[in-house]
């Protein structure tokens, strides 16, 4: 007996001298890592030992590792000095956002309906992001920068193609917009794929969208990112995130999807109603992280309600973002106008103060219908 306990009591200390180490669950990955099944890619690792309570686990973003220290399922770039004995680095900052309640699955087995009073319909309602939130990451990948190559500084002539209908395509296009109105980026790609060869220009694919079908929540994003890594887009060239409907909280999941999308060669194209999203709570701190964010190629306001109007609406809510914060955008600013006849006025509507009480140089358009 006696040696039995002495063996129990070596083995036990052998396995803490192993340095056990326990589980971790969170509710949101920690910094620069994001929420995901599994790790397809070496680039980006699967944090170990930890666990999303929502269903999932947490990957590295892009050229980052598993941090060590961290107790919130983080990750490090290679160039931070994780060494104790030497001078602490801090690692890069990006404030977690609790993972709000995943509601359930909206998303009708049939196609998405055109909601009259929504554009571009179905809409999607945009998630929120939360107040503290800035911007701390990057993706590897350097957005791209705009240089307008007229006089008219219309650099982008674009059009939204509807997967349930027939578009007559403009001469001047040289960007389109696959758009399905699906927030489940796997009913996307379906509807998606045979317009891919009628799409001109630069090829994009919708995510989101108004009406319960473009919900978008935390696992709709998760879907998405999985979808960029795997491949499954590679037939486009761009994403299209159109954020008008959905939970709040998500301005971190955003940015890091953002981040995946661009260190997989994609254009980011960020789309909102109005001059943010009607259906999120704190939809001001969300755009003021898309204003900041180095991850956003095209940032465009939807300048209409119905997708009928014969002009622009400019009008904006009291408590809503306010067209002169719309300035301080990083990406390039390009309206989404109801017919590419509206630009000229959308043009200088925000060029003059006078009017906009700004001054925006608007780098071009994407038309919504699809009567040429």
């Amino acid at each position: 007996k006696t040696t039995i306990a002495m063996l129990l009591l070596l083995f036990i200390l052998f396995v803490g001298s192993l340095g056990y180490i326990e589980a971790i669950n969170v509710n949101t990955c920690g910094a620069n890592a994001f929420i995901c099944a599994s790790s397809s890619f070496p680039e980006q690792p699967l944090v170990p030992n930890c666990a999303v309570n929502s269903g999932g686990k947490c990957c590295c973003n892009w050229n980052y590792s598993p941090d060590p220290r961290s107790t919130t399922c983080g990750c490090y770039q290679s160039t931070t000095n994780l060494n104790p004995s030497m001078k602490s680095t801090s690692l890069p900052s990006t404030k977690s956002v609790k993972n709000p309640s995943i509601k359930p699955n909206k998303s009708p087995t049939n196609s998405p309906t055109i909601k009259s009073s929504f554009m571009p319909s179905p809409k999607a309602k945009a998630p929120t992001a939360k107040q503290s939130f800035i911007p701390s990451i990057q993706s590897s990948k350097s957005r791209t920068t705009v240089s307008p190559t007229s006089s008219s500084g219309i650099q982008y002539r674009g059009l939204y193609e509807w997967t349930w209908s027939s578009a007559v395509v403009p001469a001047a296009t040289n960007l389109a917009v696959a758009f399905s109105g699906w927030a489940d980026i796997s009913k996307a790609i379906t509807d998606s794929r045979p317009f891919i060869s009628k799409l001109v220009g630069t090829k994009y694919i919708s995510f989101g969208g108004g009406d319960i079908t473009g919900y978008i929540t935390a696992a709709t994003i998760t879907k998405l990112n999985n979808a960029i890594i795997a491949g499954s887009l590679s037939a486009y060239s761009g994403i299209c995130y159109d954020i008008e409907e959905g939970d709040a909280g998500l301005a971190t999941a955003f940015e890091e999807s953002f981040i995946i999308a661009k260190n997989h060669n994609f254009k980011v194209l960020v789309t909102v109603s109005h001059s943010a999203p009607y259906g999120i709570s704190d939809k001001i701190p969300l755009m003021r992280a898309f204003f900041a964010s180095n991850n956003i190629d095209i940032l465009s306001p939807q300048l209409y309600t119905s997708g009928k109007e014969s002009k622009n609406d400019y009008s904006v809510d009291a408590d809503a973002v306010q067209w002169r914060e719309w300035a301080t955008a990083k990406a390039a600013v390009v309206v989404t106008v109801v017919s590419a006849s509206m630009f000229a006025d959308a043009q200088n509507y925000f060029a003059t103060p006078s009017r906009s009480g700004t001054s925006i140089q608007i780098q071009g358009y994407i038309q919504w219908s699809q009567s040429g």
